[in-house]
């Protein structure tokens, strides 16, 4: 009977521990990309190309365009206002305290980030016929697939 709360204990002991578990140089090198004057250089460069890409290759008509250009817009304050929230305070990521409020503060910063464009894409998608969107769905799924 030991032996099962011993385990059951550490079960639930488990994800703080691996919570605590911070990388203080990697968390600092984060905090530095993410709040370096100019993060992406090429950013509106890369921007301009996937969405003459996908004007292209869905035959986007205008109203279309303009709600891809929305989400594009409500992506990038979003991605400024996040970064403005995380450098604001810079924490010191060598106290497990500190580590610990700035991962949490990433995860936020991911979810506002995610709630404040989800919108503005859903409109854009909805705006899709049926084979503009599967032409989408199988662009999207292999996105990520590139730079790998």
């Amino acid at each position: 009977m030991r032996t099962i709360r011993t385990s059951a204990l550490l079960l639930l002991l488990a994800p703080a521990a691996l919570a605590a578990q911070t990388d203080p140089d990697r968390d600092s090198a984060a905090l530095d990309r993410i709040c370096a004057a100019s993060p992406e250089p090429d950013a509106d460069a890369r921007d301009q190309n996937i969405l003459s890409t996908l004007g292209t290759a869905l035959l986007l008509g205008d109203d279309q365009k303009a709600k891809l250009r929305d989400y594009r817009d409500a992506q990038a304050k979003a991605v400024a206002d996040a970064r403005s929230s995380l450098c604001e305070r810079k924490p010191d990521l060598g106290a497990l305290q500190g580590a610990l409020d700035f991962r949490k503060a990433m995860a936020q910063a991911q979810l506002d980030a995610l709630n404040a464009a989800s919108p503005k894409l859903l409109d854009f998608y909805n705006s899709l016929n049926p084979e503009q969107r599967a032409k989408f769905d199988a662009m999207r799924a292999n996105f990520g697939r590139r730079s790998r």
